[in-house]
């Protein structure tokens, strides 16, 4: 069955004409107890309301009493018994809330006061009529009075007593059963003004909305301590709010951010998504600039590593990059190697005969099935000693050994039986060669086994110079270059990678910053690969993608190597901040707090029969929303600005106008800030 509050809302009877909207109401309004229970003074109260029919007109006197002159009377008694609970318990619990915040007696005082003041004595302001003697008048204390001292005597009594009809007595007696007795007695010490007697007379009945009261305002068991919005642990929140503000692009934290405290943490993120339009749109507008602020950092550390190409979707172009300065590198290395031999040959030092008997030895060591089929390098070995000693001496030119060594590398293709004989084979020719005397012939000697340390027996290198069996093809793509020297390899792979292009003059060194680019690249597209956004469009940061990449890089050592300990730390840094902006850490609940409590009961009061009395209503709901949005405004304000008015340990700096960010920033620059290491 609809009550009237529902049938008010229809669109059936909003947009009726007068007579279907009378039809309605007199089919649904006997039903309703709201109305049919009511005085008749109320009854055409709410008929008005409803614009069933016009004000009641003055009636004439009863038993010596004006019902114009009881009308005003009547508001009176309503504000000083019901009227008053409204701004007693807004008094009574903003006090409580703001002494619970660390307010001195007086201070708390004077503020629950000025939140009680639009409030009182609500149903005579609303018909005007405060002012009138009727109200005023001493006859309505006296009434309270005598209501109070003979409630015991029943309904029928105190209205051949008073005049008063005996349905308006029961009306008011029981409007009075659903004030809470604290909450009516604390009003009344400050504005009942007489009928402290009928609240106490009906205190027994009413005593479980009062213990609704006292346990909305019992802190819950395992909330946390709060002092402000919650203890605050100086040393990590402090730790936390500096390291935010030392980035490259500082990093304003929420109060909460910066505290971790669960409760202040759910605050800040519940405002955020239910009034982001409202109380909660400075919130969202903090989480917007975090955003920009975060990605810009990415953008400065990308500037920062001097690179040119790196940047979104330039793995082929980086790979390029480094591709062409390795083959530069070991093209112009081998061809010091081959002139150093050709100034030995010159000199005739080639022709030095050396030794060969480890290597033949090796040679006899192995069974025939492993020379002939499976590692026909080790044959291929034997015959060569013997071409060029066919009188079996024991011993064969430097010239001879160094085309044996060609011969091998030639012949050798990776993951073959070959390749796993083949270093062991040049390892033991180059022990032949040890002893050599000649000294042009030992320049060339060292400068070829660098050469190999280098671009041979590294093999991050290796791969990336060589070409697939049989093709010309890349055994590792242009695409893939970074990949296989940052992320797929080892630290000493990297190592080896970076330390060759740095050595090797303009064109490897800036190959390296692209490579550093290039991480700071990767790194901020994993941490953005969520299609989630802000309402700026800008993406969110994973916080667990980003500690998981930093946790990777700084377990292998890779972190400190690619960006040298600055500016390591530097990206240890941002993760630290976006670990703090985006996480909550265990038990963020909502724990219960005193402006909820505000909110609930008037809340509560609006539903109750007392939002039946005109105008109750509407100010019960004006004054939920103005105690809501006046709570979360103050609470906002200290969440984005901590500290601001006390001697808080988090001081919080002024936030700046941010400029418009420029993604993939890649703004070419001389000098590589976020690397200071040199020679590695």
């Amino acid at each position: 069955m609809p009550d009237l509050a529902t049938i008010r809302d229809d669109p059936n009877f909003v947009n009726a004409n007068a007579a279907t909207k009378k039809a309605i109401f007199d089919k649904w309004a006997p039903q309703d107890p709201n109305y049919a229970d009511a005085n008749p003074a109320t009854q055409a109260a709410i008929r008005q309301r409803f614009g069933i029919e016009a004000p009641a007109k003055a009636q004439p006197k009863q038993d010596g009493v004006s019902l114009k002159g009881f009308g005003r009377n009547t508001a009176s008694f309503l504000d000083s018994t019901v009227g008053s609970i409204l701004p007693g318990a807004v008094n009574w619990l903003s006090y409580a809330e703001r002494r619970a915040m660390g307010a001195d007696p007086k201070a708390a005082s004077a503020a629950a006061a000025r939140d009680a003041a639009p409030l009182e004595n609500p149903v005579g302001r609303i018909f005007g009529v405060t002012d009138t003697p009727e109200y005023k008048g001493e006859n309505i204390r006296r009434f309270s009075e005598f209501i109070g001292k003979n409630i015991g005597k029943g309904a029928k009594w105190l209205s051949d007593k008073t005049g008063v009809p005996e349905q308006d007595i029961v009306s008011y007696l029981g409007t009075l059963s659903f004030a809470a007795p604290e909450i009516a007695g604390a009003a009344g010490r400050g504005a009942m003004r007489g009928a402290a007697p009928i609240a106490n007379s009906i205190a027994a009945q009413t005593g479980r909305a009062a213990e609704v009261a006292r346990n909305a305002m019992r802190p819950r068991e395992g909330a946390p301590a709060l002092k402000g919005g919650g203890a605050m642990d100086a040393s990590a929140s402090m730790l936390r709010q500096t390291t935010a503000q030392g980035l490259r692009r500082p990093v304003q934290l929420t109060k909460g951010q910066i505290t971790r405290d669960p409760a202040q943490l759910r605050f800040e993120n519940e405002t955020r998504k239910s009034n982001a339009d409202t109380v909660g749109q400075p919130l969202v507008q903090r989480q917007i600039e975090q955003n920009e602020d975060i990605l810009a950092n990415f953008d400065a550390y990308l500037s920062a590593t001097g690179a040119e190409r790196a940047g979104e979707g330039q793995l082929r172009p980086v790979g390029l990059v480094v591709d062409k300065a390795l083959v530069d590198a070991a093209k112009a290395r081998k061809k010091e190697v081959s002139d150093a031999y050709a100034k030995a040959r010159e000199a005739g030092e080639m022709e030095e005969p050396v030794s060969y008997k480890p290597l033949i030895d090796f040679v006899n060591e192995q069974t025939p099935t492993t020379r002939e089929k499976l590692a026909p390098i080790i044959q291929a070995v034997a015959e060569q000693i013997g071409k060029n000693d066919p009188e079996n001496t024991g011993s064969i030119s430097i010239n001879a050994m160094e085309d044996i060594r060609q011969l091998i590398n030639k012949t050798t293709q990776p993951g073959t039986p070959n390749a796993a004989f083949a270093p062991e084979l040049k390892k033991l020719i180059d022990s032949t060669t040890e002893g050599a005397t000649g000294q042009l012939y030992r320049e060339a000697r060292s400068r070829r086994i660098q050469y190999a340390k280098e671009f041979e027996n590294a093999g991050a290198v290796e791969k990336l110079l060589r070409r697939k069996p049989g093709t010309k093809d890349r055994s590792v793509a242009l695409e893939d270059v970074f990949d296989h020297v940052i992320l797929d390899g080892s630290l000493d792979d990297t190592m080896n990678v970076g330390r060759l292009l740095k050595k090797t003059g303009e064109p490897g060194q800036q190959a390296w910053k692209e490579l550093q680019g290039q991480t700071i690249q990767y790194i901020r597209d994993q941490v953005t690969k969520s299609p989630a956004t802000d309402p700026a469009g800008n993406p969110f940061p994973s916080p667990a993608k980003f500690n998981a990449i930093v946790r990777d890089l700084d377990s292998s050592g890779k972190l400190d190597y690619i960006f040298g300990k600055k500016g390591a730390q530097e990206i240890r840094d941002l993760n630290a901040t976006v670990q703090a902006a985006y996480t909550a850490p265990p038990g963020t609940i909502n724990y219960s707090n005193t402006a909820g409590v505000v909110v609930d009961a008037l809340q509560k009061l609006e539903k109750s029969i007392l939002g039946q009395i005109p105008g109750v209503k509407g100010t019960a709901r004006y004054a939920a929303e103005k105690a809501r949005d006046r709570k979360l405004r103050q609470q906002v304000e200290e969440a984005l600005y901590p500290g601001a008015d006390d001697q808080d340990p988090i001081a919080a700096k002024p936030i700046v106008k941010r400029p418009t960010m420029r993604r993939n920033r890649m703004a070419p620059a001389n000098q590589n800030s976020m690397s200071r290491r040199k020679g590695n």
